[in-house]
């Protein structure tokens, strides 16, 4: 009801003209995650991308190379049990803990500055970003689709109140973590999502205390919203990431 990983990779990233650096991180025995390093140019931030519960690093690949095209770096992983990565998902904090193994390695192998790493959550992929941004420190937080709680999600899709040995593990609790994430933070949201009301992301952004910055589409579903969007999907953030990072970048000589 939560989960559905597909272990077949569609795409690799050369197919779309994108250099990209396999890594394999070892989280833990038996826990080994594929991912995708796709190098920053012109000195800009690398984003940590953690995607939605369905699919795998492979459908996301026309997103990353919109960012590569601007210049913009993207680590991109999948979670435990999707694509090539072994293990399985058993608690919400399994993702984070995979989120916090790329973060280690943007960090300790590729020597990127805390502030140049931006936290890119996809829908689910929202919780583990506002997680690592309360546990790490990160440039910006972009959030796109988030939901407020799975429980809120169990009441749109299933009329009913979520048992609570049904979420025990997984609450997923956005709404309540989001007011004390200090990173800059981003968020699009599709007004037609069908799967994630659009309700829930202006929720999460009105709770949201740091500086932030909204971009509702207009007729946006929950994952048509590049199509729906056009370049705007891509440039209001980067617009957004570079007024907000620049100054603090260019002080510590990263830019």
């Amino acid at each position: 009801m939560i989960f559905f990983p597909d272990p077949v990779l569609e795409y690799e990233p050369k197919d779309i003209g994108l250099s990209a650096e396999t890594v394999t991180l070892n989280v833990s025995q038996g826990v080994d995650l594929y991912c995708w390093y796709i190098p920053a140019s012109k000195n800009r931030p690398v984003l940590l991308y953690l995607h939605g519960n369905a699919g795998n690093i492979s459908h996301r690949l026309s997103i990353a190379k919109g960012w590569a095209d601007r210049g913009f770096g993207c680590f991109m992983l999948d979670y435990r049990g999707y694509g090539r990565s072994s293990g399985q998902i058993h608690h919400e904090k399994d993702m984070t803990d995979d989120a916090r193994a790329a973060y280690g390695w943007l960090r300790q192998e590729r020597g990127i500055p805390a502030e140049k790493i931006v936290l890119y959550g996809e829908s689910i992929g929202c919780a583990p970003s506002i997680d690592l941004a309360l546990a790490e420190t990160a440039g910006a937080l972009v959030l796109m689709a988030p939901f407020t709680t799975l429980p809120d999600m169990a009441r749109v899709h299933y009329g009913f109140r979520a048992p609570g040995f049904l979420v025990k593990n997984f609450m997923f609790d956005n709404e309540s973590k989001i007011a004390s994430v200090k990173s800059p933070i981003f968020l699009i949201h599709g007004t037609a999502d069908e799967i994630v009301p659009f309700e829930m992301g202006r929720k999460i952004f009105e709770r949201s205390a740091s500086t932030k910055e909204s971009y509702w589409v207009e007729g946006g579903t929950h994952n048509d919203l590049p199509q729906s969007a056009g370049a705007a999907f891509w440039d209001r953030p980067a617009d957004f990431l570079i007024r907000t990072l620049g100054p603090h970048l260019l002080e510590s000589g990263a830019l």
